[in-house]
């Protein structure tokens, strides 16, 4: 068990070896390895649904001095990151619609 304290002050956590995670998406931009997620190569993100199928976003930086974010987010929001990161046959039909501008 791999206990992923969230970063909110709540004290909730979740185990990340019970989760299904989701790993940013990336582009080659000639030099670099780019996040999707983030845009950047320094900032990086990561994706959970925990067994209850709460949704995790877990934030990271190779810089130095910047501090990892592990927190809930919205279903809407899940889904959003999960089709902007090439994951949205996880997004059910009827939400994609509701997405859609």
């Amino acid at each position: 068990m791999i206990q992923m304290v969230l970063t909110d002050n709540s004290g909730n956590w979740f185990d990340k070896d019970e989760a299904k995670e989701f790993c940013e998406s990336t582009r080659f931009n000639g030099s670099n390895r780019i996040s999707i997620a983030t845009g950047s190569q320094w900032e990086h993100q990561s994706l959970y649904q925990t067994k209850k199928g709460v949704w995790i976003l877990h934030s990271w930086s190779q810089q130095q001095g910047v501090s990892e974010e592990i927190n809930r987010i919205s279903e809407q929001l899940a889904f959003v990151w999960l089709i902007k990161n090439d994951y949205s046959q996880y997004v059910p039909v009827q939400d994609l619609s509701e997405l859609e501008v």
